[in-house]
Protein backbone atom coordinates (compact mmCIF):
# COMPACT_ATOMS: atom_id res chain seq x y z
CA UNK A 1 0.00 0.00 0.00
CA UNK A 2 1.66 3.62 -0.75
CA UNK A 3 -0.36 6.25 0.46
CA UNK A 4 -2.91 6.78 3.42
CA UNK A 5 -5.88 8.82 3.55
CA UNK A 6 -5.81 11.11 6.56
CA UNK A 7 -9.52 11.85 6.54
CA UNK A 8 -11.11 8.04 5.72
CA UNK A 9 -8.04 6.13 7.05
CA UNK A 10 -8.50 3.89 3.63
CA UNK A 11 -4.94 2.83 2.07
CA UNK A 12 -4.50 3.02 -1.67
CA UNK A 13 -1.80 1.95 -3.77
CA UNK A 14 -1.67 6.09 -4.81
CA UNK A 15 -4.61 9.14 -5.15
CA UNK A 16 -6.45 9.56 -8.81
CA UNK A 17 -5.31 12.72 -10.84
CA UNK A 18 -7.58 15.64 -10.99
CA UNK A 19 -7.89 18.46 -12.39
CA UNK A 20 -4.34 17.79 -13.88
CA UNK A 21 -2.76 17.29 -10.49
CA UNK A 22 -1.29 13.32 -10.32
CA UNK A 23 -2.27 11.76 -7.02
CA UNK A 24 -4.43 14.40 -5.52
CA UNK A 25 -7.96 12.66 -4.71
CA UNK A 26 -8.74 9.78 -2.60
CA UNK A 27 -10.52 7.33 -4.27
CA UNK A 28 -12.63 6.43 -0.75
CA UNK A 29 -13.30 9.95 0.54
CA UNK A 30 -12.99 11.71 -2.31
CA UNK A 31 -10.63 14.65 -0.33
CA UNK A 32 -8.04 16.47 -2.42
CA UNK A 33 -4.98 17.76 -0.99
CA UNK A 34 -6.40 21.23 0.55
CA UNK A 35 -9.09 18.86 2.42
CA UNK A 36 -6.53 16.51 3.60
CA UNK A 37 -3.95 19.48 4.60
CA UNK A 38 -7.02 21.25 6.76
CA UNK A 39 -7.96 17.85 8.24
CA UNK A 40 -4.07 17.73 9.53
CA UNK A 41 -4.08 20.76 11.13
CA UNK A 42 -7.09 19.74 13.22
CA UNK A 43 -5.50 16.76 14.26
CA UNK A 44 -1.99 18.57 14.69
CA UNK A 45 -3.70 21.55 17.08
CA UNK A 46 -5.53 18.40 18.81
CA UNK A 47 -9.04 20.48 18.10
CA UNK A 48 -11.08 16.80 18.48
CA UNK A 49 -9.65 16.45 22.10
CA UNK A 50 -9.29 20.21 22.54
CA UNK A 51 -13.02 21.07 22.31
CA UNK A 52 -15.92 20.08 23.97
CA UNK A 53 -18.37 17.64 21.52
CA UNK A 54 -20.65 19.78 19.68
CA UNK A 55 -18.51 22.81 19.73
CA UNK A 56 -19.93 25.48 16.90
CA UNK A 57 -18.33 25.11 13.44
CA UNK A 58 -18.67 27.18 10.26
CA UNK A 59 -17.57 25.79 6.88
CA UNK A 60 -17.53 28.54 4.37
CA UNK A 61 -17.51 26.10 1.42
CA UNK A 62 -18.90 23.23 0.46
CA UNK A 63 -15.85 20.75 1.38
CA UNK A 64 -18.01 17.56 1.93
CA UNK A 65 -15.28 14.98 1.83
CA UNK A 66 -14.44 16.01 5.54
CA UNK A 67 -18.03 17.35 6.79
CA UNK A 68 -19.06 14.18 7.61
CA UNK A 69 -16.23 13.46 9.71
CA UNK A 70 -15.91 17.35 11.73
CA UNK A 71 -20.14 16.41 12.29
CA UNK A 72 -19.06 13.73 14.80
CA UNK A 73 -17.65 16.07 16.76
CA UNK A 74 -18.72 19.31 16.07
CA UNK A 75 -21.69 21.28 15.65
CA UNK A 76 -21.16 22.13 12.29
CA UNK A 77 -23.09 24.58 9.80
CA UNK A 78 -22.26 25.21 6.48
CA UNK A 79 -23.02 28.47 4.72
CA UNK A 80 -23.40 27.98 0.96
CA UNK A 81 -24.32 30.49 -2.14
CA UNK A 82 -26.07 27.62 -3.52
CA UNK A 83 -29.72 27.23 -2.76
CA UNK A 84 -31.24 23.81 -2.26
CA UNK A 85 -28.15 22.00 -0.43
CA UNK A 86 -29.22 19.29 1.98
CA UNK A 87 -27.69 20.42 5.20
CA UNK A 88 -26.79 23.64 4.52
CA UNK A 89 -27.49 27.44 5.12
CA UNK A 90 -28.17 29.58 1.80
CA UNK A 91 -26.35 33.31 2.57
CA UNK A 92 -23.24 35.29 1.23
CA UNK A 93 -20.35 35.46 3.67
CA UNK A 94 -20.16 39.37 3.01
CA UNK A 95 -23.59 39.43 4.79
CA UNK A 96 -23.80 36.40 6.82
CA UNK A 97 -27.50 34.71 8.25
CA UNK A 98 -25.70 34.59 11.79
CA UNK A 99 -25.20 36.45 14.93
CA UNK A 100 -21.71 37.79 15.68
CA UNK A 101 -20.08 35.67 18.19
CA UNK A 102 -21.68 32.47 17.28
CA UNK A 103 -18.60 30.49 16.06
CA UNK A 104 -15.59 28.58 17.91
CA UNK A 105 -14.04 27.27 14.79
CA UNK A 106 -14.61 28.96 11.02
CA UNK A 107 -12.99 26.73 7.90
CA UNK A 108 -12.37 28.94 4.67
CA UNK A 109 -11.31 26.17 1.97
CA UNK A 110 -10.88 27.92 -1.30
CA UNK A 111 -13.92 29.89 -1.31
CA UNK A 112 -12.06 33.29 -0.79
CA UNK A 113 -10.58 33.56 -3.85
CA UNK A 114 -14.09 33.46 -5.56
CA UNK A 115 -15.90 36.71 -3.29
CA UNK A 116 -15.30 40.13 -4.86
CA UNK A 117 -14.49 41.68 -1.52
CA UNK A 118 -12.48 39.45 0.43
CA UNK A 119 -11.59 41.98 3.07
CA UNK A 120 -15.44 42.47 3.41
CA UNK A 121 -15.60 38.43 4.09
CA UNK A 122 -12.54 38.17 6.25
CA UNK A 123 -13.73 40.60 8.65
CA UNK A 124 -17.02 39.07 8.71
CA UNK A 125 -15.72 35.82 9.33
CA UNK A 126 -14.19 38.01 12.30
CA UNK A 127 -17.11 38.74 13.85
CA UNK A 128 -18.93 35.60 13.83
CA UNK A 129 -16.25 33.96 16.05
CA UNK A 130 -15.75 34.14 19.77
CA UNK A 131 -13.08 35.34 21.21
CA UNK A 132 -10.42 32.89 21.50
CA UNK A 133 -11.54 31.28 18.31
CA UNK A 134 -9.93 29.88 15.25
CA UNK A 135 -10.25 30.90 11.76
CA UNK A 136 -8.59 27.53 9.18
CA UNK A 137 -8.39 28.59 5.64
CA UNK A 138 -7.13 27.69 2.42
CA UNK A 139 -6.59 29.40 -0.72
CA UNK A 140 -4.72 28.89 -3.78
CA UNK A 141 -1.14 30.59 -2.98
CA UNK A 142 1.74 31.60 -5.07
CA UNK A 143 4.87 33.86 -4.66
CA UNK A 144 4.51 36.33 -2.25
CA UNK A 145 2.09 39.16 -3.56
CA UNK A 146 -1.69 38.96 -4.26
CA UNK A 147 -2.38 39.59 -7.82
CA UNK A 148 -5.82 40.83 -8.21
CA UNK A 149 -7.78 40.67 -11.53
CA UNK A 150 -9.94 43.03 -10.93
CA UNK A 151 -13.19 40.40 -12.01
CA UNK A 152 -13.88 36.79 -11.88
CA UNK A 153 -11.44 35.35 -14.32
CA UNK A 154 -12.71 32.30 -16.28
CA UNK A 155 -9.28 31.61 -17.48
CA UNK A 156 -8.74 31.25 -13.16
CA UNK A 157 -11.72 29.03 -12.24
CA UNK A 158 -13.94 32.07 -11.67
CA UNK A 159 -11.22 33.26 -9.04
CA UNK A 160 -11.34 37.29 -8.00
CA UNK A 161 -7.46 36.94 -7.23
CA UNK A 162 -4.77 34.53 -6.55
CA UNK A 163 -3.03 34.95 -2.97
CA UNK A 164 0.65 35.13 -2.39
CA UNK A 165 1.76 34.21 0.79
CA UNK A 166 2.88 37.27 2.00
CA UNK A 167 -0.68 39.38 0.79
CA UNK A 168 -2.96 37.13 2.46
CA UNK A 169 -0.93 36.93 5.75
CA UNK A 170 -1.16 40.93 5.71
CA UNK A 171 -5.27 40.55 5.08
CA UNK A 172 -5.70 38.35 8.21
CA UNK A 173 -3.65 40.49 9.86
CA UNK A 174 -5.50 43.65 8.98
CA UNK A 175 -9.04 41.72 9.42
CA UNK A 176 -8.11 41.68 13.03
CA UNK A 177 -6.23 38.35 13.54
CA UNK A 178 -3.59 37.15 15.76
CA UNK A 179 -0.90 34.42 16.02
CA UNK A 180 -1.45 33.92 12.42
CA UNK A 181 0.88 31.13 10.88
CA UNK A 182 0.72 28.49 8.44
CA UNK A 183 0.93 24.79 8.41
CA UNK A 184 1.62 22.95 5.46
CA UNK A 185 -0.66 24.74 3.05
CA UNK A 186 -3.71 25.68 5.83
CA UNK A 187 -3.45 29.13 7.68
CA UNK A 188 -4.03 29.15 11.07
CA UNK A 189 -5.59 32.32 12.68
CA UNK A 190 -6.75 33.38 15.80
CA UNK A 191 -8.95 36.20 17.65
CA UNK A 192 -7.99 37.46 20.71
Amino acid sequence: MGVQCSICGTGFDKFMSYNGREHAKCPGCRSLERHRSVFSVFQQLKFFTRFKRRTALLMVSMDIAYWARLRKHFNVSVLTLEQGQKGTVYGDICAPPFKPGKFVIVVQVHAMEHVKDDRKATRSIYRLMKPGGFYISNVPCRGSKTVEFNAADPDQHGHWRLYGLDGYLQLLCECGFVRVRRIGATFIAEKD
